[in-house]
């Protein structure tokens, strides 16, 4: 998820360096290299395909309710250590955590919220509907314009709606993220493309939606919404591991059998084998033969 390399904003603590861009998602904190425009199109459609669905605000009534602040407090004590953990979940909250953007933008701080009235979106296509606060709702049918990047560090696509509306609706700005990807969204949306395409001036400085399926926390093992935030915070922390860090892995560096038992009761299973390797420095991968070859 890296929105925000691009995926947080910065932020004036030098304990935490990792945040001296902005708040890391997806890992696409770079300049936008120009494609062609048929590979574009392609990506731009490719990208609609994947966020089909419902999505909620991210953090503000999504990842940031109480119940779900073990997963921070542990998947950030993974990376920096048990002792550095909570201060670094109290920062990187508070650098995604701000209601104030445009004029009104806080400096070191992004609001990932929705903006004007907007309680959710729906991705179907080529058709965006966004439900408002008030209950009502606005659909509209959007086509591909380019390929481009917000303040030429955050790429993506932009999109146009084609019903001649001038409102807050009439372009949206999609970053590439989508739930199979980085288990969340990220985008824009507004009726200035100028404005749009600025990181911290105008009226959207230090705004980028950061988006979550609303079926995700209907999920009761909570599996999307430990992906995501363990994502957020390696994202954000990797470059703090240190010491503390490392120590806490020594004792499970190796290789781990999973305990294929039952699995091997089923004939066609009977010789399966499912093992993972963690290394030193907290990577590792996981090995997974159903059919003993």
């Amino acid at each position: 998820m890296r929105f925000y390399a691009k995926r947080l904003a910065a932020i004036a603590l030098a304990a935490i360096t990792a945040f001296s861009a902005a708040p890391v998602f997806g890992g696409q904190n770079v300049i936008v290299a120009q494609a062609e425009e048929g590979t574009d199109q392609t990506e731009a459609a490719a990208l609609l395909e994947g966020l089909k669905g419902t999505y909620q605000q991210l953090f503000t009534g999504g990842i940031f309710e109480e119940k779900y602040a073990h997963y921070w407090h542990d998947f950030c004590a993974a990376v920096v250590g048990e002792e550095q953990a909570d201060a670094c979940v109290t920062m990187m909250k508070a650098a995604v955590g701000s209601d104030k953007y445009g004029a009104d933008a806080v400096e070191g701080a992004f609001c990932c919220d929705f903006i004007n009235g907007v309680k959710n979106v729906t991705f179907d296509g080529n058709t965006f509907t966004v439900a408002l606060e008030d209950g009502s709702t606005q659909s509209h049918t959007y086509e591909f314009v380019r390929k481009d990047s917000i303040g030429g560090m955050m790429p993506g696509f932009i999109f146009k709606s084609t019903d001649d509306n001038e409102d807050e609706f009439k372009y949206f700005f999609l970053c590439g993220d989508t739930p199979g990807t980085t288990y969340h969204a990220e985008f824009r949306y507004g009726s200035d493309l100028d404005d749009l395409l600025k990181y911290n001036e105008g009226k959207y400085a230090n705004w980028l939606v950061g988006a979550i399926e609303a079926s995700a926390f209907a999920d009761e093992k909570e599996v999307t919404i430990q992906h995501v935030t363990a994502l957020f915070c390696v994202e954000n922390l990797k470059e703090m591991a240190g010491d503390a860090a490392a120590a806490q892995r020594q004792p499970l560096v190796g290789t781990w059998d999973a305990d294929m038992t039952d699995f091997h009761q089923i004939p066609e299973y009977a010789n399966a084998s499912l093992y993972c390797v963690l290394n030193a420095d907290g990577t590792g991968s996981t090995y997974l033969d159903m059919a003993g070859t």
